[in-house]
């Protein structure tokens, strides 16, 4: 309750102004705000409710007198509640700093861990949770509730409850006494910082600035308050019950003026300021209530809100309208506004339709911290230092384009890092970022295949990594919290990448805003609890004080005015658009207690539901007579995939008069110009024209080049095995082999499918070539056991030069389970059915050589060069030729070539006398298919033998189609195209399935 005036101050008049409407309300102020000499003006000031407010309000002020009188205009001082604390704050001689919020929760967080020693709490205190008990002791002490008060009215509501068997309870007494210790134990601490004069740790909260304010011997330079805010319930952004009864009775205040429409005082308004000011004086403002017109959307009289699919329709239907309003009257852009409750997603979404549309705009609000790109950026740095990084983390924080690293005099650019990425795959690198540089030079050793030019970029980029990582360590292991805090500000300002001139101003005030919170943080610990944190709790702190932030970024300074609905009232405009009026937005919700119920808060005068929604009800009604001439109420039904409702706020315009108005069917989006016919370019600029004009540029889409020809190609020699790519799809062959693109490499949890390969062939080669000198051929049901024991003897001995993890993973496929054969078993099987005698075994055999191969007619083959290693060839006693390739995975499809090729070279290679042999056995032997490890070159009801001629004669007319130059994307079969590496360079529209006629199928 308010205490009686003091003796010796002046008399003070209190009054409560009420106006019928928002423009009498904003005519009201202006008014106040100049009235008197230039001395009185500057003794006065306006408390508004955000800085938006404050910015539209001068621009009223200063477009009514400048028009009025040719002269300057001298201004009252217009804070925000937290501006007015600052500058009665700046006002008291010799005070001790005023306590930053980051500084009260680093003392919060100490006084929870002291109350916890003797009063523990009923759950774990985490920062977030450090955070939510500031804001719930300020709530108390703001209405003017003190810690004991707070600790004897819930101990008299929950009397008796500790008898009782209800755990609820119980801990709702627990949490009662470990709040009211960490309450105690942090006002014992800040009244020990307002006395250290002169010390660094000295300092205030509002609380004690209250009582000093009242005690300070020398006057505040303001002695009239003029009040434009509302109480809490009224107003989120109000005043509180302590807030009133401090300018009641500050001693120099001579007059408060607290103006309120009639809609908020009747809201339960007046009740409460009575209690908090009282003998307020009566004043009536005359005025007649602004009557706009509603716009509605045509055919619907029912309807007062229009509504569209999302939020990105809705404001593109506001662009429309603005447009037209703007064809149709000669009224200034200016005064225009789109008004919305909560700022996101509306200021960016705004942002990318308006500047589509041509609609220029102005926007005050501060917008969250944490949406910023440089927030993104911490992130990534907070992982990084958090846990010493993975290799994802680690290259993610190292690209990105907000950071730069030299090394050797020189950026390390995108390229270095993709060279790094892919040799850490390959190589299946686990060591730390900090030790990236040892272990890329043990891989680059340990390369069969060297490529210098990539192993360099890869190092340069490996100490790059490694440098970050490593002035990211302290983080995990500095003896103090500050130190630690300031491991990553350092690193972020060391590498820090200066910003492009396009969003110069906003990056460096995000920048700024996120350097001044990590140093506000490190400086907190310093001075008030420097002990070490844990660094996944000191992250989340880092979190979630970024995510509290906000920071202004001026966006335009003419145009359609992008304002929330709090600031919107000190607004004059003609044309109001309220959007997003969905039912989880409008009325804006209050927030609730997370720690008592609010029947347990009415008892410390927190209010009820019913006065929020009522005094929200009010100011929706005051809202929709804002504008002078016309509103427009809008809304959407999906956010996200989930179905959302209208409010029904919006009942609050029925009273007013409709006007319809017709769909615009007008285009003037880029994607409604390009896509729909006739093409409507006229005008159109930036990136869409640029588009276009490439678009314009290209050739027909029935040219040969669009398809996929690039003109002849020399002949050259060619890899067989790559041949499979081109029969796979042909636009793939030439992604791969003509351009040289690379597969990004798959992460494997043991050995890379090169490294399995090669430990396999070198496997069978050992066991044949000693069960050759053994004096053994084939194998059969006899020896089949002898077979596997000395395979399983070659393979143990192979595997006991790998890690242990990666042994036991290989030794399951080479040897099998009691779920599925190994590989030596599948082969020597396939063998075994065969049921045919080896005469003699080559194995790795070269087939490098110029082949003739057929081309389907009658006259001479195709001279072909190629390149290709058979893992297998049996000379069988009957004559004729085994091919046999082994598969990792599974077999191809039956439009592979590769093992046909295989064996039409090895008759040319195996033949004796003149006589070329016949193939009778090709087969594929699959590691990775159970359902089908042996598979046959031949079709159903055919030979062998016919396969590889038909296998040749399509190998030659694959090479003739490479060396025309013929690369269409065609793949065997379309469902490729859902896991093909290139699929992001390929023209998929033109796509279609071998053996299709006619149209192209989509991939």
């Amino acid at each position: 309750m308010p205490q009686a005036p003091t003796a010796g101050r002046v008399p003070q008049r209190r009054r409560l102004i009420r106006v019928p409407d928002l423009a009498t309300f904003r005519r009201t102020l202006a008014a106040a705000a100049v009235d008197g000499d230039p001395d009185a003006i500057r003794r006065r000031a306006l408390i508004l409710p955000s800085r938006g407010a404050v910015e539209l309000l001068r621009r009223s002020i200063e477009d009514t007198e400048l028009s009025a009188v040719d002269r300057a205009v001298v201004l009252p001082s217009m804070f925000t509640r937290e501006d007015w604390l600052a500058d009665l704050h700046a006002s008291l001689p010799n005070a001790p700093r005023l306590l930053s919020r980051m500084e009260r929760e680093v003392l919060f967080e100490r006084a929870t861990r002291v109350a916890a020693e003797t009063a523990p709490p009923p759950f774990h205190v985490r920062p977030g949770l450090t955070a939510a008990i500031l804001d719930f002791y300020d709530e108390l002490r703001r209405r003017g509730r003190t810690v004991a008060r707070f600790s004897s009215a819930l101990a008299e509501q929950l009397a008796g409850a500790e008898d009782l068997d209800d755990r609820g309870s119980q801990a709702l007494i627990q949490q009662t006494a470990f709040l009211t210790s960490v309450f105690e134990e942090y006002e014992r601490n800040v009244s020990a910082a307002s006395d250290l004069t002169g010390d660094a740790r000295s300092g205030i909260d509002e609380h004690l600035l209250r009582a000093r304010a009242l005690a300070a011997a020398e006057p505040w330079r303001i002695d009239h308050i003029i009040v434009a805010v509302a109480d809490h319930p009224t107003d989120p952004r109000g005043l509180w019950p302590a807030d009133f009864d401090l300018l009641g009775r500050l001693p120099a205040l001579a007059a408060i003026d607290i103006v309120v429409t009639d809609n908020t005082h009747d809201a339960g308004f007046r009740e409460r300021i009575d209690k908090e000011v009282p003998d307020l004086e009566d004043v009536r403002v005359a005025g007649t209530p602004r009557s706009p017109v509603l716009r509605v959307a045509n055919g619907d009289d029912a309807r007062v809100c229009t509504e569209y699919r999302d939020r990105e329709e809705e404001v593109r239907a506001v662009a429309r309208a603005v447009r037209a309003q703007a064809a149709e009257a000669a009224a200034p852009l200016s005064r225009t506004a789109v008004v919305f409750q909560r700022p996101l997603p509306y200021l960016y979404l705004a942002q990318q339709v308006l500047a589509e549309a041509g609609v220029p705009f102005q926007a005050f609000d501060a917008l969250p911290l944490s949406a910023e790109p440089y927030a993104a950026l911490v992130d990534l740095a907070l992982v990084v230092a958090r846990t010493g990084g993975t290799r994802d983390s680690a290259l993610a924080l190292a690209r990105s384009p907000l950071l730069q690293f030299e090394q050797g005099g020189s950026a390390v650019t995108l390229a270095d890092y993709a060279a790094l990425d892919r040799l850490l795959i390959e190589s299946r690198v686990s060591a730390p970022p900090s030790g990236y540089v040892a272990a890329i030079a043990d891989a680059i050793a340990r390369q069969t295949r060297k490529d210098d030019a990539r192993a360099a970029r890869a190092t340069r980029a490996a100490f790059a990594v490694a440098a970050l990582a490593t002035s990211l360590a302290p983080f995990r292991g500095a003896p103090t919290g500050s130190a630690q805090v300031l491991a990553v500000l350092n690193t972020l300002r060391a590498h820090e990448r200066p910003p492009i001139a396009a969003n110069r101003e906003r990056h460096l005030r995000a920048r700024s805003a996120v350097h001044a919170s990590l140093a506000a943080l490190a400086d907190a610990f310093r001075r008030y609890d420097d002990g070490p944190r844990e660094p996944a709790a000191l992250s989340a702190m880092i979190h979630h004080w970024i995510e509290r932030q906000t920071f202004v970024a001026r966006r335009g300074t003419t145009g359609v005015h992008l304002v929330d609905a709090v600031a919107a009232r000190f607004g004059d405009f003609d044309h109001v658009h309220i959007v997003g009026l969905v039912d989880a937005e409008w009325p804006e919700r209050q927030r609730r207690s997370i720690f008592y119920t609010s029947g347990l808060l009415n008892t410390l005068g927190w209010p009820g539901d019913i006065d929020h929604l009522t005094a929200q009800q009010a100011a929706f009604r005051d809202l929709v007579r804002l504008p002078a001439e016309t509103l427009t109420l809008t809304a959407f039904q999906l956010e996200g995939e989930a179905v959302v409702a209208a409010t029904p706020l919006t009942d609050e315009a029925r009273g007013l008069t409709r006007e319809a108005v017709a769909p615009r069917d007008v285009r003037i989006f880029a994607d409604e110009r390009l896509a729909l016919a006739p093409l409507a370019a006229d005008g159109m600029t930036g990136a869409p024209a640029e588009w276009l004009a490439l678009r314009q540029r290209r050739p027909a889409l029935s040219t040969p080049e669009y398809r996929g020809h690039v003109g002849p190609l020399a002949a050259q020699e060619y890899r067989v095995s790559t041949l499979d790519r081109y029969a796979d799809c042909p636009f793939k062959y030439f992604a791969g082999s003509v351009l040289g693109l690379d597969e990004e490499p798959a992460e494997e949890p043991s050995l890379t499918p090169r490294e399995r390969g090669t430990l396999l062939h070198a496997i069978f080669e050992k066991f044949y070539r000693e069960w050759a000198a053994a004096g053994r051929r084939g194998i059969n049901t006899g020896n089949l056991p002898e077979a596997i024991e000395r395979f399983e003897r070659i393979a143990n001995e192979s595997l006991d030069a790998l890690p242990e993890a990666d042994r036991v993973l290989e030794s399951a496929r080479l040897l099998g389970s009691i779920v599925m054969r190994g590989a030596g078993e599948r082969v020597f099987l396939a063998e075994v059915d065969d049921k045919k005698d080896v005469v003699s075994r080559s194995l790795e055999v070269s087939l490098n050589g110029t082949y003739e191969f057929p081309t389907g007619g009658f006259g001479p083959g195709k001279p072909i060069a190629i390149r290709g290693v058979a893992d297998r060839i049996d000379e069988l006693s009957d004559g004729t030729l085994r091919i046999v390739d082994y598969k990792l995975t599974r077999a191809p499809g039956d439009q592979a070539v590769q093992l046909k090729v295989y064996g039409y070279a090895a008759q040319k290679r195996f033949a004796k006398d003149g006589r070329e042999p016949d193939v009778s056995v090709g087969q594929y032997i699959s590691f990775g298919d159970d359902s089908n490890a042996v598979t046959s070159i031949a079709e159903k009801n055919s030979t062998v033998a016919l396969a590889v001629q038909i296998g040749a004669q399509q190998f030659a007319q694959h090479v003739t189609r490479i060396e025309a130059g013929e690369f269409p994307p065609e793949p065997a079969d379309v469902q490729l195209c859902e896991w093909c590496a290139f699929s992001h360079v390929c023209r998929r529209e033109s796509v279609t399935e071998k053996g299709e006629e006619g149209g192209a199928a989509e991939a």
